[in-house]
């Protein structure tokens, strides 16, 4: 069962997901009257493990696990909107539950060999619903799993491997955020291996439900790729293509489209000691939507040199062009890194580097590029027996031309990487258009983007622009990030950068105090909006045994968004009593934006409790309340979730709830509630 389960169904949209129960419940019976048929048929010998050498038999069937037992369950939803009325919805299943775990084979394993495990229960729904309308349903459900998967010549260069599954569980974007996922999965694969060369080959069709949220999400796609891989002593090639074709609802946005992509990749290791090493990858995307398409061209080179035991170097160059409708982005950059250890405490580096972009709509354009470089230094001294001095410095000089055309400017598919601390990243472009804004993941899914002011907030703080991640966001640490900006007049500028920093560990790194500082510093950029930025930091962490706690304080003075943050953590683990483990985990961040005027506040205070009263009985719990205050992101989230297990012998019970209570800007609350019980004999 995968652990709680949960259905959420919002009038109107009842049909496919029944559609897919009763397939799904379809296969459960074909596989259970299978096993029947079987095991009334096949000799008690047909039934043991595989040898390593069998006769051949038109079929034979191993039943490695066979229980059963109960599932119940019991949901309620209710979602309250400050002067718009209230919704809710409640359901009840219960029903008899079923595990078979088979394995065989038809003729012999090196032909046929097939693996089918059941794990769900079959039983009657009662789903009602209430709010601006009212809705009441009836239904035969199967709540679990299902897998089944066939080999065909497995042991043979050219095997291939038929599959099909389902599965009802929860999954969890962070502590906050848990949804229930019905997914359907089926397809099958190829491969053919000869001496250096291998081909695969797949074809799979997902379909997926996903529940638990105000609105429901849902997917379904068809996905077919192949690669051609060449191995080698010193390296080895690789063509890979695909085509996915999706549709997509999310929080009530419809997409549709299909993506393909072609890859090459190569990696080499040459020279007369092998101390040359190169990847070469070029890429091909092309996006259809029901927007506008988009392609993307790729190709980069990594080239990197063991000259000695004391000097190395690396080349990197990169290309890309990415067109979005009549937008169009065209990026070229490199850089060369020579690093020298002059001892096993001082390395010494050069780092050049330059790039040109291009950036333009239908009648607008800018075209920018910058060429520098600087020394750098990074020195590690042992203090003594237990404490450890880390130092670096960089400078770097650059010059940047600007050509624009004026207007507003587009940027496609920037990068960014959300951090661990949870502070907002900040865009690269000034004076950006907010309505414009559309955040992606790395497959640029959903189609419409995620949802700002539910997966994510826009900060204006100057004439730069924070995205923010709140807790219980589905948005991935990876995304894609596309808006427009108003371009700058045209101009040239140099730029000084230094960054430097030091750390301290004491006590074999059991207590630490670090501090960073970075200046950029532009001259000649009076038309131009280029940053000017002193960044200072410092911090102090600490751990013993399974204690952590640290403070971080950040001051981001900058011409344009100045802000400044404090960070605190702490976290511990311990066992308070025999066979117990208890943890905590605490973060507290407070940010100021200067010139928006504006301050937020975020507190976060997790729990984790397990007890082992006997070998037969077990509980668990986590718990959390995570609020943040701020104008306008005002928001608490709070989670229960204990669990009580026993098993003794075949027999074996589980008891849960799940309790989950969000309240948003003080106008809307959605508390959701499930308890489940299960109850299961092997035999």
């Amino acid at each position: 069962m995968n652990g709680r389960m949960d259905q959420q169904r919002i009038a109107g949209s009842r049909s496919p997901a029944a559609h897919r129960q009763l397939q799904v419940l379809s296969a459960v019976c074909r596989v259970a009257a299978m096993g029947a048929l079987f095991a009334s048929a096949w000799p008690m010998s047909a039934q043991t493990a595989l040898r390593p050498y069998q006769e051949p038999h038109w079929a034979t069937l191993n039943i490695d696990r066979v229980y059963t037992g109960v599932y119940a369950e019991a949901y309620t939803q209710t979602t309250s909107i400050s002067g718009g009325g209230e919704s809710t919805e409640d359901r009840l299943f219960f029903g008899p539950l079923l595990g078979l775990d088979l394995s065989g084979s038809v003729y012999h394993p090196n032909l046929i060999a097939y693996h089918i495990n059941v794990d769900g229960s079959v039983g009657w729904t009662e789903d009602n619903y209430s709010g601006a309308a009212t809705a009441s349903t009836r239904e035969l459900r199967f709540l679990g799993s299902f897998f089944g998967e066939i080999g065909i010549l497995d042991s043979k260069p050219l095997h291939g491997r038929l599959f099909s599954s389902y599965t009802h569980s929860y999954q969890d974007y962070d502590f906050f955020n848990r949804i229930y996922v019905d997914t359907w999965r089926y397809g099958g694969s190829l491969n053919y291996s000869t001496g250096p060369w291998r081909f695969f080959t797949s074809v799979s069709h997902e379909t997926q439900d996903a529940t638990g949220n105000p609105i429901p999400i849902w997917s379904d796609s068809t996905i077919a790729s192949a690669s051609l891989t060449h191995q080698r002593k010193s390296g080895s090639s690789t063509i890979f293509g695909s085509v996915n074709d999706y549709t997509r609802t999310d929080y009530g946005v419809a997409g549709a489209g299909r993506d393909y992509t072609l890859n090459l990749s190569d990696s080499e290791d040459f020279g007369p000691r092998k101390n040359w090493h190169s990847v070469v990858n070029a890429g091909y995307n092309h996006l259809e939507s029901m927007t506008l398409p988009s392609q993307l061209y790729s190709a980069a080179a990594n080239l990197r040199a063991e000259h000695s035991e004391q000097l190395s170097s690396q080349y990197n160059l990169n290309y890309s062009q990415n067109t979005y409708g009549e937008s169009d982005n065209d990026n070229i950059s490199g850089n060369l890194l020579l690093e020298h250890k002059l001892f096993q405490s001082l390395v010494t580096d050069l780092n050049l580097q330059g790039y040109r972009y291009t950036a333009s709509s239908s009648t607008d354009s800018q075209r920018s590029w910058q060429f520098g470089g600087g020394p750098g230094v990074r020195y590690t001294k042992r203090l003594s027996r237990t404490s450890v001095l880390s130092a670096y410095e960089n400078i770097g000089y650059f010059h940047t031309d600007v050509q624009s055309s004026g207007g507003l400017i587009p940027v496609i598919d920037e990068q960014h990487v959300f951090g661990s601390s949870g502070q907002p990243i900040t865009l690269r472009q000034p004076n950006i258009i907010q309505s414009t804004i559309v955040v992606t993941d790395n497959s640029h899914l959903p189609p419409g983007g995620y949802i700002a002011g539910l997966d994510y907030n826009i900060i204006q703080n100057g004439q730069f622009t924070l995205i923010e991640r709140p807790v219980g966001s589905r948005v991935p640490d990876s995304v894609l990030i596309s808006y427009n900006f108003e371009a700058s007049p045209s101009g040239s500028y140099d730029t000084v950068n230094n960054a430097c920093g030091l750390r301290f560990d004491f006590f074999d790194n059991h207590w630490s105090v670090y501090t960073r500082y970075s200046l950029t510093h532009n001259d000649g950029a009076e038309n131009l909006v280029v940053q000017d930025l002193n960044l200072f930091v410092l911090g102090t962490e600490g751990h013993w045994k399974a204690l952590r706690a640290g403070v971080e304080f950040e001051i981001y003075d900058s011409s344009l968004a100045p802000y400044d943050s404090l960070r605190f953590f702490q976290s511990l683990t311990f066992a308070p009593a025999q066979r117990s483990r208890l943890g905590f985990n605490f973060t507290e961040t407070l940010m100021n934006y200067e010139q928006a005027n504006r301050a937020d506040q975020n507190y976060t205070a997790t729990v984790n409790y397990n007890q082992a009263f006997t070998r037969h009985l077990n509980f668990d719990v986590e718990t959390g309340v995570s609020q943040r205050i701020g104008e306008g992101v005002d928001q608490t989230l709070a989670v229960f979730r204990p669990q009580v297990q026993y098993s003794s012998g075949k027999f074996s019970a589980s008891i849960g709830y799940d309790l989950n209570y969000d309240e948003y800007l003080s106008s809307q609350t959605r508390i959701r509630n499930l308890a489940y019980i299960r109850l299961r004999k092997d035999f």
